[in-house]
C-alpha cells in the first residue's frame, strides 16, 4: 500500500498541495478586514477561544504540516531549522502586514501565540514521526516473496 506520504499529484507532493492551501487560508484569515474577523470571533465565542488561541491553532498546523512537508533530503535537525525559521519569519511578516489591512493591528502577543503553536506543531509532528517509525518493521525484516 502506498504511504500517504508519498502520493504526488503532477509530481507534487499531496502534502504540499495541503500546506499551500492551509497557508493561503491562515493569510486570508489573518487579513479580513476587522469587521469580517469580528463576526467570525462571534461564531468561535461558542466554544470559548480567543484570539490568542486562534493564532496558536492556525500556526500549530502550520507548523505541522512545514515539518511534514519539507524534503527528506534534508536530515531531521535541519528540517527542524528550516521550518522554524520559515514559520516565525512568517509569523513577522503576517503580524507586520496586517497594519495595512482595514482595522487591523499587529500585536507582539499574538506573535508570541504564533510562535509557540509553530513549535507545538513542529513537536507534534515528530512525535508523529517516531510513532511512524516505531511502527513499521525494521528494514531486515522486509522480506518480499517472488
Amino acid at each position: 500500500m502506498l504511504s500517504l506520504t508519498r502520493i504526488t499529484i503532477c509530481g507534487i507532493r499531496l502534502v504540499t498541495y495541503a500546506l499551500v492551501v492551509y497557508w493561503i487560508t491562515i493569510f486570508v484569515g489573518t487579513h479580513l478586514p476587522r469587521e469580517m474577523a469580528e463576526e467570525e470571533m462571534a461564531r468561535l465565542a461558542e466554544f470559548n477561544l480567543n484570539d490568542k488561541s486562534l493564532h496558536f491553532i492556525a500556526y500549530f498546523g502550520l507548523g505541522f504540516l512545514l515539518g511534514w512537508a519539507l524534503p527528506a533530503r534534508f536530515g531531521l535537525s535541519q528540517r527542524l531549522a528550516i521550518a522554524i525559521a520559515i514559520g516565525i519569519s512568517y509569523a513577522a511578516f503576517d503580524e507586520w502586514s496586517q497594519r495595512f489591512a482595514k482595522g487591523r493591528v499587529p500585536g507582539l502577543d499574538d506573535f508570541i501565540a504564533d510562535s509557540v503553536g509553530l513549535l507545538a506543531g513542529l513537536l507534534l509532528y515528530l512525535v508523529v514521526r517516531q510513532a511512524w517509525a516505531w511502527r513499521r518493521p525494521p528494514a531486515s525484516e522486509n522480506h518480499s516473496v517472488a
